[in-house]
C-alpha cells in the first residue's frame, strides 16, 4: 500500500505527520471541488426550467401526479423564487391528499407573490379538509371577494360553515 502511495504522488509516505497533513489538505480540496461541481450543476437554463414546468403541467393534466411533483421540484430547485411553481406543487400535493405539504407550498407562494389566486383558494380547501374551519372561512371569503364566481370556493365555504356548527 505504501509503495502505491509513493508511486502515485511521488512522496515519502513513511512520515505520519506529512501524510496526515497532506490527506487533510487533499480532503479539503476535493470537498471544495465537489461543492463547486454541485453548484454549477444546480444552474439550469431558462429553457430547461420551462421544459420542466411544461412537463409538470402535462403530467398533472394526465393524472400523473408523481411525475408532476418531480418536475415541479426540479423547477423549484433551479428557481426557488418562482411562486407559481410552488403554487402548482401545492395543488399536486392537494390532489394527492397531502394537505399539510400543500399548505406549506401555498404559504411560501403567497409570501413571495400575495396576489396569486390559486394558493389562496386551495389554502382554504386544505384548511377545510384539515377541519380548521375558522381558517378555511377566512381564506375562502377572501378568495371569493376577489373572484365571486368560484363555485368550488362556495362549496368548501359551506362545508366550513357547517363544520363550525
Amino acid at each position: 500500500m505504501s509503495s502505491c502511495r509513493t508511486i502515485i504522488l511521488g512522496l515519502n509516505w513513511g512520515r505520519t505527520d506529512v501524510s496526515r497533513h497532506f490527506m487533510l489538505r487533499l480532503v479539503m480540496v476535493l470537498g471544495v471541488l465537489a461543492a463547486t461541481a454541485r453548484s454549477q450543476a444546480a444552474v439550469a437554463s431558462d429553457a430547461e426550467v420551462a421544459a420542466w414546468f411544461t412537463k409538470a403541467q402535462v403530467a398533472k393534466a394526465n393524472g400523473n401526479l408523481s411525475l408532476a411533483e418531480a418536475n415541479y421540484r426540479l423547477v423549484i430547485r433551479a428557481r426557488p423564487e418562482l411562486a407559481e411553481a410552488r403554487s402548482n406543487l401545492g395543488v399536486v400535493h392537494f390532489l394527492q391528499g397531502r394537505c399539510s405539504d400543500a399548505l406549506s407550498q401555498f404559504q411560501q407562494a403567497l409570501r413571495m407573490k400575495p396576489e396569486l389566486d390559486v394558493p389562496l383558494l386551495f389554502s382554504g380547501f386544505c384548511y377545510e379538509e384539515n377541519h380548521q374551519y375558522g381558517n378555511a372561512v377566512t381564506i375562502l371569503e377572501r378568495a371569493l371577494a376577489k373572484h365571486p364566481a368560484q363555485s368550488e370556493a362556495f362549496l368548501y365555504l359551506g362545508l366550513s360553515y357547517s363544520g363550525l356548527g
